[in-house]
């Protein structure tokens, strides 16, 4: 099944289905069924809950971001439409603040002129920093 773009974010840090999105250079461990990352800029680390830590353990350098959320709608049985709407914004944060980066040769390796996503819900519902 292939994803709908209709919801496509715009703007620099929007990710299409075409897009090839893999982890930065961030550290990163597992601990029980989280993810803990740290930023190396600046240290700034980020618990992703179980929820965001599988979307980050699928950003494998190789699969578009459409098949990342194909993938996780058919393992959770969850809309292919609502995986992509939950995760689109928390990607385009992680792009955002440098933790996750787009492969070259990925559809939108160059950012697009525009506005940047804006932060909302999304982000702190899936991934909250610690002691928030």
């Amino acid at each position: 099944m292939a994803v709908d773009d209709g919801a496509h974010v715009s703007g620099a840090f929007g990710v299409g289905p075409d897009d090839i999105v893999a982890r930065g250079h961030a550290s990163w461990t597992v601990v029980d069924d989280e993810v803990v990352v740290v930023e190396p800029l600046d240290s700034t680390p980020y618990l992703l809950d179980r929820t965001a830590a599988v979307l980050w353990r699928c950003l494998d350098e190789t699969s578009t971001f459409g098949e990342v959320v194909t993938d996780i709608s058919e393992a959770f049985d969850v809309p292919v439409e609502r995986v992509a709407a939950d995760c689109r914004p928390v990607v385009s944060q992680w792009l955002h603040v440098g933790l996750a980066r787009r492969v070259v040769g990925s559809a939108a390796a160059a950012p697009a002129t525009g506005s940047a996503v804006p932060l909302g819900r999304t982000w702190r519902r899936l991934v909250d920093p610690p002691n928030t």
